[in-house]
Protein backbone atom coordinates (compact mmCIF):
# COMPACT_ATOMS: atom_id res chain seq x y z
CA UNK A 1 0.00 0.00 0.00
CA UNK A 2 1.19 3.57 -1.20
CA UNK A 3 0.34 5.30 2.44
CA UNK A 4 1.95 2.87 4.24
CA UNK A 5 5.26 3.68 6.33
CA UNK A 6 7.70 1.53 8.71
CA UNK A 7 9.22 3.72 11.86
CA UNK A 8 12.72 4.18 9.92
CA UNK A 9 10.57 6.08 7.18
CA UNK A 10 8.71 8.38 9.64
CA UNK A 11 8.37 11.91 8.13
CA UNK A 12 11.24 14.11 9.92
CA UNK A 13 9.10 17.37 8.86
CA UNK A 14 6.86 18.57 11.19
CA UNK A 15 4.89 19.78 8.08
CA UNK A 16 3.62 16.55 7.07
CA UNK A 17 2.22 16.24 10.91
CA UNK A 18 -1.16 17.61 11.36
CA UNK A 19 -1.27 20.36 13.75
CA UNK A 20 -3.29 18.70 16.79
CA UNK A 21 -4.33 22.37 18.09
CA UNK A 22 -7.65 22.80 16.38
CA UNK A 23 -8.48 19.36 17.76
CA UNK A 24 -8.41 20.75 21.14
CA UNK A 25 -9.84 24.12 20.57
CA UNK A 26 -12.57 22.22 19.78
CA UNK A 27 -12.48 20.11 22.81
CA UNK A 28 -11.98 23.43 25.05
CA UNK A 29 -15.13 24.38 23.04
CA UNK A 30 -17.21 21.75 23.93
CA UNK A 31 -16.31 22.01 27.60
CA UNK A 32 -16.80 25.65 28.07
CA UNK A 33 -20.52 24.70 25.76
CA UNK A 34 -20.97 22.57 29.07
CA UNK A 35 -20.16 25.67 31.53
CA UNK A 36 -16.57 23.78 32.40
CA UNK A 37 -14.39 26.51 33.34
CA UNK A 38 -11.25 26.39 30.99
CA UNK A 39 -8.27 28.25 32.81
CA UNK A 40 -5.63 26.96 29.92
CA UNK A 41 -5.03 25.22 27.38
CA UNK A 42 -1.41 24.23 26.42
CA UNK A 43 0.13 21.66 23.42
CA UNK A 44 3.28 20.81 22.82
CA UNK A 45 4.61 18.39 19.81
CA UNK A 46 8.04 17.26 20.31
CA UNK A 47 7.84 13.70 18.94
CA UNK A 48 4.74 13.14 20.71
CA UNK A 49 1.50 15.74 20.21
CA UNK A 50 -0.21 15.98 23.72
CA UNK A 51 -1.76 18.88 25.56
CA UNK A 52 -3.08 19.84 28.79
CA UNK A 53 -6.24 21.36 29.75
CA UNK A 54 -6.28 23.22 33.08
CA UNK A 55 -10.02 23.63 34.28
CA UNK A 56 -11.51 25.94 36.83
CA UNK A 57 -14.84 23.76 38.34
CA UNK A 58 -16.49 25.09 40.82
CA UNK A 59 -15.26 23.56 44.23
CA UNK A 60 -18.58 23.24 45.52
CA UNK A 61 -19.46 21.25 42.70
CA UNK A 62 -16.95 18.89 41.83
CA UNK A 63 -15.90 15.81 43.69
CA UNK A 64 -12.57 17.20 43.01
CA UNK A 65 -12.67 20.19 45.44
CA UNK A 66 -9.94 19.25 47.76
CA UNK A 67 -7.26 18.70 44.34
CA UNK A 68 -4.50 20.95 43.83
CA UNK A 69 -5.58 21.39 40.29
CA UNK A 70 -8.39 19.79 37.58
CA UNK A 71 -5.92 18.90 34.20
CA UNK A 72 -7.15 17.25 31.26
CA UNK A 73 -4.75 15.68 29.21
CA UNK A 74 -4.18 14.19 25.81
CA UNK A 75 -1.49 12.34 23.85
CA UNK A 76 -1.90 10.78 20.26
CA UNK A 77 -0.84 7.51 22.30
CA UNK A 78 -3.11 7.40 25.08
CA UNK A 79 -6.65 9.75 24.27
CA UNK A 80 -7.81 11.81 26.56
CA UNK A 81 -7.49 11.37 30.74
CA UNK A 82 -8.42 13.45 33.46
CA UNK A 83 -6.02 14.05 36.59
CA UNK A 84 -6.84 15.74 40.01
CA UNK A 85 -3.33 15.27 41.50
CA UNK A 86 -4.11 15.63 45.87
CA UNK A 87 -1.69 15.43 48.77
CA UNK A 88 -1.77 12.37 50.98
CA UNK A 89 0.69 12.18 54.04
CA UNK A 90 2.70 14.39 52.81
CA UNK A 91 2.79 13.07 48.73
CA UNK A 92 1.42 14.01 46.12
CA UNK A 93 -1.30 11.60 44.88
CA UNK A 94 -1.59 11.23 40.12
CA UNK A 95 -5.05 8.98 39.60
CA UNK A 96 -5.30 9.09 35.94
CA UNK A 97 -9.10 8.73 34.92
CA UNK A 98 -9.12 7.45 31.24
CA UNK A 99 -12.11 8.73 29.00
CA UNK A 100 -11.33 5.28 26.94
CA UNK A 101 -12.98 4.66 23.49
CA UNK A 102 -10.18 5.65 21.05
CA UNK A 103 -7.86 8.28 20.97
CA UNK A 104 -9.49 11.32 18.94
CA UNK A 105 -13.41 10.67 20.53
CA UNK A 106 -15.48 13.81 19.68
CA UNK A 107 -15.31 16.72 21.22
CA UNK A 108 -18.66 16.94 22.57
CA UNK A 109 -18.39 13.45 24.08
CA UNK A 110 -15.49 14.45 25.53
CA UNK A 111 -17.02 17.32 27.36
CA UNK A 112 -19.86 15.31 28.53
CA UNK A 113 -17.44 12.72 29.83
CA UNK A 114 -15.67 15.45 31.74
CA UNK A 115 -18.68 16.89 33.31
CA UNK A 116 -20.22 13.48 34.42
CA UNK A 117 -16.62 12.84 35.85
CA UNK A 118 -16.56 15.95 37.64
CA UNK A 119 -19.58 15.29 39.67
CA UNK A 120 -19.88 11.03 39.95
CA UNK A 121 -16.54 9.75 39.38
CA UNK A 122 -17.86 6.64 40.54
CA UNK A 123 -20.26 6.77 37.57
CA UNK A 124 -17.32 6.60 35.05
CA UNK A 125 -14.58 3.96 36.09
CA UNK A 126 -11.13 4.81 34.38
CA UNK A 127 -10.93 2.45 30.73
CA UNK A 128 -7.71 1.12 30.33
CA UNK A 129 -8.03 0.06 26.97
CA UNK A 130 -5.49 2.23 25.36
CA UNK A 131 -3.03 3.13 23.82
CA UNK A 132 -4.34 3.14 20.98
CA UNK A 133 -1.23 4.20 18.46
CA UNK A 134 2.41 4.80 18.32
CA UNK A 135 3.67 7.99 17.63
CA UNK A 136 6.49 6.37 16.14
CA UNK A 137 4.14 4.86 13.68
CA UNK A 138 3.02 7.34 10.79
CA UNK A 139 -0.62 6.81 10.23
CA UNK A 140 -2.69 8.56 7.16
CA UNK A 141 -6.03 8.22 8.91
CA UNK A 142 -5.53 9.67 12.14
CA UNK A 143 -3.78 12.71 10.40
CA UNK A 144 -6.41 13.43 8.34
CA UNK A 145 -8.84 13.19 11.20
CA UNK A 146 -6.67 15.68 12.71
CA UNK A 147 -6.82 17.98 9.81
CA UNK A 148 -10.47 17.59 9.80
CA UNK A 149 -10.67 19.86 12.88
CA UNK A 150 -8.40 22.67 11.18
CA UNK A 151 -11.05 22.57 8.01
CA UNK A 152 -14.03 22.63 10.17
CA UNK A 153 -16.43 25.57 10.22
CA UNK A 154 -15.26 26.85 13.31
CA UNK A 155 -11.69 27.28 11.56
CA UNK A 156 -13.61 29.87 9.19
CA UNK A 157 -15.74 31.68 11.83
CA UNK A 158 -14.40 35.20 12.61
Amino acid sequence: MGDSMTATELPTDHRERADHRPYVDAVCAALEAQEIGVEACQTSATRLREATVRLTPDPEETAFGEAEEVLLRWTEEAGWFLVAPTVHEGQRLELPWHMGFGVLPDPDEVAVWVAVLLTRPDATPSREDGPYRSHTEYDPEFERALRSYAQGPAAGDD
